[in-house]
């Protein structure tokens, strides 16, 4: 779930607080810490209640594919790529290391 507008303010304006150049105006680094867990659970209450938006629609239902699925497809991929007369007259491919070979 993307940050809403306020939030990204409330976030800029805690760092600003927190970075503020005059030691007067700076907040101290334990406010800051309180200000930042007072937003997380503001986040927390609003994430909480989009998924529980999200829990009450259903998606919808797909419908079951007429085609099966098959091992050929997968078979397929362990074929050769060189299988042109000019591939058997050039010289040889390095070998591919695949991830389950190893």
């Amino acid at each position: 779930m993307p940050l809403s507008a306020l939030t990204k303010d409330k976030i800029t304006k805690i760092l600003d607080a927190l970075t503020e150049f005059d030691p007067a105006k700076r907040i101290m680094p334990a406010d800051a810490l309180i200000q930042w867990e007072h937003l997380l659970n503001e986040f927390d209450q609003i994430e909480a209640c989009h998924d529980d938006h999200q829990d009450s629609v259903k998606p919808p239902q797909l419908k079951q594919s007429l085609f099966t699925r098959s091992p050929a497809f997968f078979s397929l991929a362990s074929c050769s790529e060189d299988t042109s007369d000019e591939a058997e007259q050039s010289e040889p491919a390095p070998p591919i290391w695949r991830r389950d070979s190893i």
